[in-house]
């Protein structure tokens, strides 16, 4: 007969580590860097220093960031990758960023080279392959190689988009192509940019919609009147906003005191001197208690009481407490926060 072999199996339990729960518990400490005193904030998945005089949002992976009266950019590691050395700079935009050294305005790509153009001064951020830019007191288009295309002739002159862009000639607003054709004529009290195809217009000191051909596609009838996004676009109406979409619908009633543009389907509104955020139904989502409120960036928005700035998910419940002076949208993970006068960045929360 043969033996029974018997075996014994251990098993050790996978236990799976629990997130921290929101919002995040922070730790402050001074720390010397570079040969000053740093105040460093630090939590299970960030770590802020505030060393920055000024910071910007990520664009494009670089932020602007000021240090000693100069501007320079970092990387999302954090990083100096262009040092300081403009008294101005701009974000990234279509791989290049408008800066100013030596009192000269000049736009410089990702690896620092200066793109080469003639004397220009208040550019925009390049759009569709195009930037504005003044040259002897009128507006104008430039290319990415840095050539005049549309040649300095306007009053102001604002970015592309949708293949047009608007213009200003004696007090009207028109649209030009990218030949520099006077597509649509100066016909309009105001204008905003094009978004999928329609463009806010104000005529008679009433707002409507224009499609890129200049023919309304909602008649002028609104107070005021902001792009579309997401389907959806404010208007407001007797001193209420509500909201309308591409076929002129209310589809949402004027009933708020403001409102901005649906961001991640969340409308951020204001009640009564305080701001939530609403669904594409009109439901309010997240109750008006905010003394100040941003729209929604990778499922988190800024939102302040008494003058003090922290992080809200979707679902209202605060994941950042609020103890900044200061906080903007986050980007590729990042958001510039301010404490005391001095900025740094802030990582992506890991709390539930």
């Amino acid at each position: 007969m043969k033996p029974i072999i018997y075996f014994i199996i251990f098993f050790t339990p996978f236990i799976a580590k629990a997130e921290p729960k929101c919002p995040e518990k922070f730790k402050s400490e001074i720390v010397f860097e570079n040969g000053m005193n740093v105040l460093r904030l630090s939590s299970s998945s960030s770590e802020i220093d505030f060393k920055y005089d000024d910071a910007r949002s990520f664009s494009e992976n670089f932020a602007a960031v000021k240090v000693n009266g100069k501007w320079g950019y970092i990387d999302t590691t954090r990083e100096i990758t262009i040092k300081p050395q403009f008294d101005y700079a701009d974000i990234f935009s279509e791989g290049l960023a408008s800066v100013i050294l030596n009192n000269k305005y000049l736009f410089i790509d990702r690896s620092s080279s200066f793109l080469k153009h003639g004397n220009i001064s208040l550019p925009e951020p390049f759009s569709e392959g195009f930037a504005s830019v003044e040259i002897n007191g009128k507006k104008g288009y430039i290319d990415n190689s840095g050539k005049i295309k549309i040649k300095p002739q306007f009053d102001y002159a604002y970015n592309f988009s949708n293949g047009l862009a608007s213009v200003v000639i004696k007090n009207k607003y028109g649209f030009v192509d990218k030949t520099g054709r006077l597509k649509i004529g100066t016909q309009f009290e105001n204008a905003r940019e094009f978004s999928d195809g329609l463009a806010p217009v104000r005529l008679k000191n009433q707002w409507g919609y224009i499609d890129t051909t200049g023919k309304f596609a909602i008649p002028p009838q609104f107070d005021n009147a902001r792009n579309f996004s997401e389907e959806f676009a404010p208007v407001e109406t007797n001193g209420k906003w509500g909201f309308v979409d591409k076929n002129g619908k209310l589809v949402i009633l004027p009933q708020f005191d403001n409102a901005d543009n649906f961001s991640e389907e969340l409308a951020r509104v204001e009640i009564d001197h305080k701001w939530g955020y609403i669904d594409k139904t009109g439901n309010i989502i997240i109750k008006a208690q905010y003394d100040t409120a941003l729209p929604f960036s990778e499922g988190l928005a800024s939102v302040a009481i008494d003058g003090k700035w922290g992080y809200i998910n979707k679902r209202g419940k605060i994941v950042i407490s609020l103890l900044f002076d200061d906080a903007k949208h986050f980007s590729a993970g990042l958001a510039p926060v301010e404490i005391n006068g001095k900025k740094g960045f802030i990582k992506y929360p890991s709390c539930e």
